[in-house]
C-alpha cells in the first residue's frame, strides 16, 4: 500500500510559521528566511535541502517568539520525501508537541505512516490512535490503524471497529485512504463512498480553470499525441507489473509515451 503523508496528497501542504501563544511577532529574519528557503527547496523537490532549512527555522523560531511546530512538520514532510522515514517520524513527533490540535492530529497520523515504513507497527498504531482521539468526529486515521492491527494479527474488537469505519464512510466522513478501506470492507457502497469522499476532500474539481483552446486539443496532422504517466510505482511493484502490457499495447505510430516517476529513488526496476 502506498502511504503518502497528508502533505503530499494534492500539492504540498506547507504550513506557515505561526506566533507562539499570544506573543507579538518581531522581525525574524533567521527563522523566516530559513523557512522560505525550505519552502523553495521543497517545491523544487530538493528534499535534503528543504529538511535542513526547515530544521534551521525550527531551531531559530523560539528565540524569535515563533511556534516551531510548522517548521518541524514541514521538515518531516521533506524527510519523508527523501525516504528518511526515521527522520520523518522524529520530526512529526516534534510537530505534534505544538499547541495546534489540528496540526497535532495531522502530525500523529503522518508519524504513523512513517513508522509503518519502518515496520514499527505497534508504534504506528498508537500514533494513529492519538490522531483519531484528537478528531473524534472524523474517521481520521481509524482505517489505517485497523489495517495495521490486522498486519500484526491483533483481532481485538475487529468486527466492531470495521463496522464503525463503514458507518463513518457512509456518513461521508473524511477517510485518509480508500486503499485502506478496500482491505477492510467488501461493501461496494462503502468502497465507492470512501473514494468519492477522499477525492472531494483532497482533489476537488476546479471549475474556474479555463477550457483548453480548440487549437491545442490535438496534435497537428501527422504528429504523434504525447501521453505522460505519473506514478510512484514505476519500480518492482504490482502496479507496474500490471501496467506493463498496457504500455506495450500503445500504438507508437500514433502516440509518444512518457513516464514520470516520483517519490524515493529505487534501483529495482
Amino acid at each position: 500500500m502506498n502511504r503518502r503523508p497528508t502533505g503530499f496528497r494534492c500539492g504540498v501542504l506547507l504550513l506557515a510559521l505561526a506566533l507562539a501563544g499570544a506573543a507579538q511577532a518581531a522581525e525574524a529574519p533567521g527563522a523566516r528566511a530559513a523557512f522560505a528557503a525550505g519552502t523553495q527547496a521543497f517545491q523544487a523537490t530538493n528534499f535534503p535541502a528543504a529538511h535542513s532549512n526547515f530544521m534551521a527555522a525550527a531551531a531559530a523560531a523560539p528565540a524569535e517568539k515563533l511556534d516551531p511546530a510548522a517548521a518541524y512538520y514541514n521538515a518531516a514532510l521533506a524527510a519523508y520525501g527523501a525516504g528518511d522515514f526515521k527522520g520523518a517520524a522524529d520530526s512529526f513527533a516534534r510537530a505534534a508537541s505544538g499547541a495546534d490540535l489540528a496540526l497535532q492530529a495531522r502530525a500523529y497520523y503522518n508519524r504513523g505512516n512513517a513508522l509503518q515504513e519502518l515496520r514499527r507497527l505497534d508504534e504506528a498504531i498508537a500514533s494513529y490512535d492519538r490522531a483519531a482521539a484528537l478528531k473524534p468526529d472524523d474517521s481520521f486515521g481509524r482505517e489505517v490503524a485497523q489495517h495495521a492491527r490486522m498486519k500484526v494479527c491483533d483481532w481485538t474488537d475487529c468486527d466492531s471497529r470495521i463496522a464503525a469505519i463503514e458507518r463513518a464512510v457512509l456518513r461521508g466522513d473524511a477517510v485518509a485512504s480508500p486503499y485502506s478501506v478496500l482491505a477492510l470492507s467488501g461493501s461496494r457502497a462503502v468502497q465507492r463512498e470512501a473514494s468519492r469522499t477522499w477525492v472531494a476532500r483532497n482533489a476537488p474539481a476546479q471549475a474556474e480553470r479555463p477550457p483548453i483552446p480548440p487549437g491545442e486539443r490535438s496534435a497537428p496532422p501527422g504528429e504523434r499525441i504525447t501521453i505522460g504517466y505519473f506514478s510512484a510505482d514505476l519500480h518492482d511493484h504490482a502496479t507496474a507489473r500490471l501496467m506493463a502490457e498496457m504500455f506495450e499495447r500503445h500504438d507508437r505510430s500514433r502516440f509518444r509515451i512518457l513516464a514520470f516517476s516520483f517519490g524515493p529513488a529505487r534501483e529495482d526496476a
